[in-house]
């Protein structure tokens, strides 16, 4: 006959139980990135994977199977259909430049010569992410040849930027900075070359996000991995959770038979 189970007895496999769970989230805990409005993957597609309007190629940059190169005078188009609010948004562009100039545009909004750049000149050193005509503010390190991930964010009260996560610009809210029409990434005046680079993911967000979301959205690589942060334990988070509930099931049995006498 099983004997019955003391207060004890449930006291340590509750303990069992809270240790397995607490190690499956500590060994691969789940990364809870913003969730995007518009996703462009560029998979050799310009479409939205959440159903918007799709992106536009200009000045025939070469879409490919991971994401569009692009020459001096070419870069990517977003409708103002993107933003529900032209002055709270959050765009994110992962993101490469092969070679640099003085001013390397990034994103504009309003058809004028200012924007977000990546800035070299001056004799500013290594090069700094800049709003122009805004003050550079060299908080984190660009090269040239390696994937970045750039977030801008913006609300009435201002805007900021964090290059991989890492904050790399914070100022007042540009006029300028507000969608005005389409949103143009990489492209440059005609009075200005533009380098050459890769795009293989953007992603525009209908708020303001701060630097925790910018930290989890650097973690998960593309930006387009958003679109998997429910928080939703890893499969080797959950691998390990059921190997706990296979511990506690053992001392379950181990107990049973201690007691069976």
């Amino acid at each position: 006959m099983v004997g019955r189970l003391k207060l004890g007895d449930f006291m340590h496999l509750h303990s069992i139980l809270f240790a397995a769970a607490a190690f499956a989230g500590a060994a691969s805990p789940a990364i809870a990135a913003p969730a995007p409005s518009h996703v462009y993957e560029l998979n050799g597609s310009l479409a939205d994977a959440l159903g918007g309007p799709a992106a536009s190629l200009v000045g025939s940059p070469t879409l490919g199977a991971t994401g569009v190169s692009f020459l001096a005078g070419q870069g990517l188009s977003l409708s103002s259909a993107d933003f529900s609010d032209g002055q709270t948004f959050s765009i994110a562009v992962d993101f490469r430049f092969d070679d640099l100039i003085r001013y390397n545009r990034i994103l504009n909004f309003d058809g004028s010569d200012n924007g977000l750049y990546i800035h070299q000149g001056d004799g500013l050193g290594a090069p700094a992410v800049n709003y122009y005509h805004s003050v550079p503010y060299n908080g984190a390190t660009f090269t040239t040849g390696d994937m970045h991930q750039l977030l801008f964010t913006r609300d009435a009260d201002g805007i900021s930027v964090y290059l991989d996560g890492i904050d790399a610009l914070d100022a007042a809210a540009f006029s300028s900075s507000a969608v005005s029409g389409a949103v143009k990434l990489f492209l440059d005046d005609q009075t200005e070359m533009a380098p050459s680079g890769f795009v293989n993911s953007v992603c525009t967000f209908n708020s303001k996000l701060g630097a925790g979301d910018a930290a989890a959205l650097a973690a998960g690589g593309s930006c387009g991995n958003a679109l998997q942060g429910s928080g939703v334990p890893e499969p080797a988070s959950w691998a390990l959770l059921v190997g706990g509930f296979g511990l506690v099931g053992s001392a379950m049995r181990g107990r049973r038979v201690a007691f069976a006498r």
